[in-house]
């Protein structure tokens, strides 16, 4: 039951490399965007803490997506997590660039709570999908 090594190559070492990046511009990115919205520099002290936990809320589903990526062992299952890690970042950059920068507003600053939400909510399914494939597998190796 020994697993693979982590240093991988080929298709699969691509595929990785580029979750990894996936993950990273993304965070980075609503990382800059709630900088841009909250304007920390300009908020008063009592502020920063509300501001850093909403931060830590919105770039914690990342964190997610990494532990996931860390699972994915196949092939298969690297493609798996990088759709997975794709559509999450896409769906959460798009919505969060509408509601913090293109249109903001107090209505729409309640939506930027939910969005990580949603998120979270497609990384544990991604995640229990590799996972289950995982198990999967061991199960039709063992004699």
């Amino acid at each position: 039951m020994e697993d693979e090594p982590r240093l991988v190559t080929g298709t699969a070492g691509v595929v990785d490399r580029l979750m990894g990046w996936v993950i990273l511009v993304a965070s980075a990115c609503t990382l800059g965007m709630l900088i841009l919205a909250t304007t920390p520099w300009e908020a008063p002290a009592s502020a920063l803490g509300g501001i850093a936990a909403l931060t830590g809320w919105c770039v914690s589903p990342y964190l997610g997506l990494a532990a996931v990526r860390r699972l994915a062992r196949s092939p298969g299952q690297r493609v798996l997590s990088l759709v997975v890690s794709a559509g999450t970042a896409s769906f959460g950059l798009l919505v969060l660039g509408d509601v913090l920068v293109v249109h903001r507003g107090l209505l729409n600053a309640l939506v930027t709570m939910v969005v990580p939400g949603y998120q979270w909510g497609a990384v544990l399914a991604g995640g229990a999908a590799v996972l289950i494939w995982r198990l999967a597998q061991r199960g039709e190796s063992a004699p």
